[in-house]
């Protein structure tokens, strides 16, 4: 991956050139084509295995150009030699006439282009070059826009993950293991219960869903992940393909357990609010009072009522609440917002 940083730094000015061609002829045939569109140009020239494989620990060309049918080796072995070492660097290839079926099996090792060996077609190199850079350009603007995107995965604590339709995980990020506090454990036993989570019943029929439709989908889930404390996650989902057919699933994972019992929270208060608002004035001002504790004859000198119809108004209060004890009413008011200015 680090080539096509270096690549990044030096795409427009000097092109820096690989060309492996063991004909002295046909390398100042290249350059001369090169030269007209490209005026400033670095060319290391390759003609025996030992300066190839000297290019090859340096690796700080940008694009390299060579012959098929070289004395020492063929155009196929240069091409794997290159991509193992710099898997994103374009490759250009002469073949000879009738060599396309060559050129077949190196386009599907990697190879950027070819061009037939024939005087007519080396004009064809300053078109294959700006080809190649173009997509070379885009591949760098990929993986790095890829970069940004897990650091601000990482910044804004997102996990993200890739796995089968089945639920087995294929990939996930450092994040996702801290968001769902697994760091302390093994890679093993975080991975299984990762799986756990993404084989459950509620996340299969997500993956199903999303199969069939084509189409992204988020849903929250509640995972109880014994004998840890459940938490609550919002699973964004998109169904893709990998690069031999095989679908999978691409997911990111936020932990929204706070906002969740927030709202949970928020939900219980306007319920305990709804339900003490069934209540008379007097139950209130009564209802203050009992729950800081005061007795029904406190209560009633403070009211100027008989401690009779206080346990009147106590029985009626209790009943319109649904409770039956005195500290399910605390529980209850102190669930809802303050009835009133607090009582001493």
């Amino acid at each position: 991956m680090g080539h096509e940083f270096k690549v990044a730094a030096t795409m427009v000015s000097p092109l820096r050139v690989l060309l492996v061609d063991d004909n002295p002829d046909d390398r100042a045939l290249v350059l001369h084509h090169l030269r007209k569109k490209f005026a400033d140009i670095e060319a290391e020239q390759i003609v025996d295995p030992s300066g190839l494989d000297e290019a090859l620990e340096r690796c700080t060309f940008d694009l390299v150009i060579t012959e098929f049918q070289l004395r020492w080796t063929d155009g196929i072995k240069v091409l794997k030699a290159i991509k193992s070492r710099c898997p994103h660097c374009p490759v250009i290839m002469f073949t000879g006439v009738g060599d396309e079926e060559i050129a077949v099996e190196a386009m599907k090792n990697g190879l950027d282009d070819y061009i037939i060996k024939k005087p007519s077609h080396f004009v064809r190199v300053q078109a294959a070059v700006n080809s190649a850079m173009e997509k070379l350009r885009s591949t760098h603007q990929m993986v790095e826009l890829e970069t940004r995107f897990k650091s601000l995965l990482v910044l804004i604590n997102v996990g993200a993950f890739r796995c089968t339709p089945q639920g087995k995980l294929l990939e996930s990020n450092a994040a996702l293991t801290n968001l769902l506090a697994l760091s302390k454990q093994s890679e093993t036993v975080a991975t299984n219960d990762l799986e756990t989570f993404l084989k459950s019943t509620p996340c299969r029929q997500l993956f199903d869903h999303i199969l069939q439709t084509g189409k992204c989908e988020s849903r929250e889930v509640e995972w109880k992940r014994l004998p840890r404390t459940p938490i609550w996650l919002s699973v964004n989902v998109a169904p893709a393909t990998t690069a031999s057919g095989e679908a999978v699933i691409d997911g990111l994972l936020e932990d929204i357990t706070a906002q969740k019992r927030a709202a949970q929270e928020a939900n219980r208060r306007r319920m305990a609010g709804s339900r003490l608002s069934l209540l008379s004035p007097r139950e209130r001002e009564v209802l203050q009072r009992v729950v800081v504790g005061k007795t029904n004859k406190v209560v009633a000198q403070e009211l100027g009522i008989s401690p009779k119809t206080v346990e009147m108004h106590r029985g009626k209060l209790m009943k319109k609440l649904c409770v039956s004890s005195v500290a399910e009413l605390v529980r209850l008011t102190l669930c809802a917002a303050p009835l009133d200015d607090p009582i001493d």
